[in-house]
């Protein structure tokens, strides 16, 4: 007989007992299959050995029991359905056994019925992921997480969501990860990925965005935080682009001071130049570099 994808002598369970035509019938029990071998067998032109995940097979069993004269073997009903309702497309072999037996074959048929729901519960959390990272691909989140809750207790599609939130969240879907969160009412992990996300719009200054969220989580500190942010940019803006109603460009500012002379037909001092050039930079209308250049420009007279 094969071996049947055992892990250690522990995980094996026999029984031995008689097959229709009274040859020894030897039966193999492991984590994911059973499997049962005839010798001595009087079919020597036909195969006796039998290999199936435990999914695949049903044990029924039919005790022995003690006559007054004669007694009733004990008869173990190994059943394979073939994906079928109908019982002539069924293959069924029959095990005999002493009565005696009755409480081994008992705990077997019990150890075969935990491992098959074992083996079970793994094939439909196995089709179940697949069927849910298709749906997270396609965005469908909380329909991934209903498939979990069908087929399992909540661990595993706990677990699973874990997961596929922290992936999401790595390629920045924090939108996704968020709903992957809120379907499994972890709210604390929601609220950490709304902190990552606002922050992620303050910094690309998409205020607004931010101050929605900061909002939303009740941090009104932080909201009024990023206000004054915005409000300070927009400041920035008018005084860089606006002088007096008119728009005009750093350079023309630069020889506005420096040509200031001009105006008028009379001459301001350098000392004036320079007051004027330091008010511009305090406003923030140069720059540091811009200031240095008409200083040198106004000294250099």
């Amino acid at each position: 007989m094969e071996d049947a994808e055992l892990v250690g002598d522990e995980d094996i369970d026999f029984l031995v007992g008689l097959g229709g035509g009274s040859e020894e019938c030897k039966i193999r029990l492991s984590k994911d299959n059973i499997a049962w071998e005839y010798s001595n067998n009087i079919y020597k032109n036909k195969n006796r050995k039998y290999k199936f995940p435990l999914n695949e097979i049903i044990l029924n069993l039919i005790k022995g029991e003690r006559g007054i004269i004669l007694n009733s073997d004990a008869r173990l009903k190994i059943i394979k359905k073939n994906n079928t309702e109908n019982t002539r497309d069924w293959n069924i072999w029959n095990v005999y056994f002493d009565y005696k037996l009755n409480k081994d074959i008992v705990e077997f048929v019990k150890l075969f019925k935990i491992r098959r729901e074992e083996k079970i519960k793994l094939e439909q959390i196995r089709i179940a992921t697949k069927k849910a990272e298709k749906l997270i691909s396609e965005g469908k989140y909380s329909r991934a997480i209903d498939i979990w809750k069908h087929v399992d207790d909540g661990k595993e599609a706990e677990h699973f969501t874990r997961i596929s939130a922290k992936k999401l969240e790595n390629e920045k879907n924090y939108d996704g990860a968020m709903e992957l969160w809120n379907g499994i009412n972890v709210k604390e992990e929601t609220i950490r990925v709304m902190k990552i996300k606002a922050e992620e719009r303050e910094k690309a200054r998409d205020y607004e965005s931010a101050i929605e969220i900061w909002e939303v989580l009740g941090e009104i500190e932080e909201a009024a935080r990023v206000r004054k942010l915005k409000a300070e940019q927009s400041a920035v803006k008018v005084a860089q682009n606006v002088i007096q109603g008119n728009q005009i460009t750093k350079t023309e500012i630069n020889d506005s001071v420096i040509n200031r002379s001009n105006v008028g037909g009379g001459k301001s001092s350098k000392a004036e130049e320079l007051r004027e050039a330091k008010s511009l930079f305090e406003e923030g209308l140069i720059d540091d570099d811009e200031f240095k250049q008409m200083k040198k420009e106004i000294l250099g007279k």
